[in-house]
């Protein structure tokens, strides 16, 4: 209740194990209906985002373009390794290098 009514407006992440029973009992304590919880374990991961408020509840999807989407997206221990690793290597030219190596084209400005 505490933090239902302490946060009132609430970001949640995919999670294809929602409907589990070892999960879903966590999201009907944060107030979600089986509907919800459905929803959250459909959603595609880093692309889509369950967001309740007093305002209403909705799927949202941020349509991060493939550019974007390289940077943001980022999580796993193995790219924030090669990350730090070009950033020592190259300096504040590392990004170029990631979206090299991604073989993600930097848009023209």
């Amino acid at each position: 209740d505490v933090l239902s009514e302490s946060c009132p407006t609430k970001i949640f992440l995919p999670n294809q194990d929602a409907q589990k029973d070892t999960q879903k009992d966590l999201y009907h304590g944060l107030g979600l209906n089986s509907t919800q919880v459905k929803i959250i374990a459909q959603a595609r991961q880093k692309r889509e985002y369950y967001v309740t408020s007093l305002q209403g509840c909705r799927l949202i999807n941020l349509s991060l373009s493939p550019l974007a989407l390289s940077f943001v997206g980022v999580s796993g221990k193995e790219d924030i390794a090669t990350i730090k690793t070009l950033l020592n290597k190259y300096g504040h030219e590392w990004p170029k290098q990631w979206l090299d190596a991604k073989n993600i084209k930097m848009p023209k400005i």
